[in-house]
C-alpha cells in the first residue's frame, strides 16, 4: 500500500522548473524562427509585387508603342501622309491608332525628345492634329529610330538616300518601298530595352487595297 501511494505521488507530480524553462526556450526559438520567416515572406511578396507591377507597366508601355507601328500602311503616292522616318520622328498612316477606332487609316506621329540636363528621353504620340501625349520616358543616353529595307540595309532615315548608279544601269520608276521592313527603336537604356517592329507583311501593300477606296489608276 505504501509503495502504491509513493508511485501514485510520483506520477501525479507536475513539471519541474527546469522542464518549464526548456519548453519556454524551445517555444521562444520557434517563435523567433517563425517571425523571421514571416518577415522574409512579406518582404519577398512586397518586392515581387513591385517587380510584377513594373513588369506589367513595361509590357503595357511597349504594347502601346508597338500598336500604331505594327498597323502602319502606305498612303497614296501623292497623299499627304506618306511614311517618313528620321532618327527622332516617325510619321505615317496606321490602322491601329491608340485614340480612335481601329481599321481606319489615321495619321500618326511618334517623336523622341531628349532633355540633356536631366538626361531623360520622352516618346510622344500624336494623332491627326491632337495634342501629343507621352507614351514612355526613361533616363539614359539619347534614343533613336533606325530602319531597314531590302536594298538600303540599315539607315537612319526613310526613305533612304539611294546610291547614285551609272546612267547605263538606271531603271526608271524604281525606288524603295514606302514602308521599311523593320523599325528599330534603339534606347541604350536599361530602363527601356530596345524595341523592334517588323513591317514586312505590310511592306508591299498598295493604294489599290480596299481600305483606300477606289484605285488610283
Amino acid at each position: 500500500m505504501t509503495g502504491a501511494r509513493f508511485g501514485g505521488g510520483r506520477a501525479a507530480r507536475g513539471f519541474t522548473l527546469l522542464e518549464v524553462l526548456v519548453v519556454l526556450v524551445v517555444a521562444s526559438l520557434i517563435s523567433v524562427v517563425l517571425m523571421q520567416g514571416l518577415g522574409l515572406v512579406l518582404n519577398l511578396r512586397e518586392s515581387f509585387g513591385s517587380q510584377m507591377t513594373e513588369l506589367d507597366q513595361a509590357v503595357l508601355r511597349r504594347g502601346l508603342i508597338r500598336q500604331p507601328l505594327q498597323g502602319l500602311v502606305p498612303d497614296f503616292n501623292d497623299g499627304e501622309n506618306l511614311f517618313s522616318g528620321t532618327p527622332t520622328r516617325v510619321s505615317g498612316l496606321t490602322l491601329h491608332p491608340l485614340l480612335r477606332r481601329s481599321g481606319r487609316p489615321t495619321p500618326v506621329v511618334l517623336e523622341l525628345t531628349y532633355d540633356p540636363a536631366d538626361r531623360r528621353n520622352t516618346l510622344l504620340y500624336r494623332e491627326l492634329e491632337d495634342e501629343p501625349i507621352p507614351l514612355a520616358d526613361w533616363t539614359g543616353e539619347q534614343a533613336a529610330f533606325r530602319y531597314i529595307g531590302d536594298e538600303a540595309g540599315w539607315t537612319d532615315t526613310w526613305p533612304p538616300e539611294m546610291p547614285v548608279i551609272a546612267a547605263s544601269n538606271v531603271i526608271t520608276d524604281v525606288g524603295p518601298p514606302q514602308l521599311p521592313e523593320l523599325i528599330y527603336l534603339a534606347t541604350r537604356s536599361a530602363q527601356e530595352p530596345d524595341l523592334a517592329v517588323a513591317l514586312q507583311a505590310r511592306r508591299n501593300r498598295v493604294p489599290r487595297d480596299p481600305i483606300f477606296g477606289t484605285p488610283t489608276n
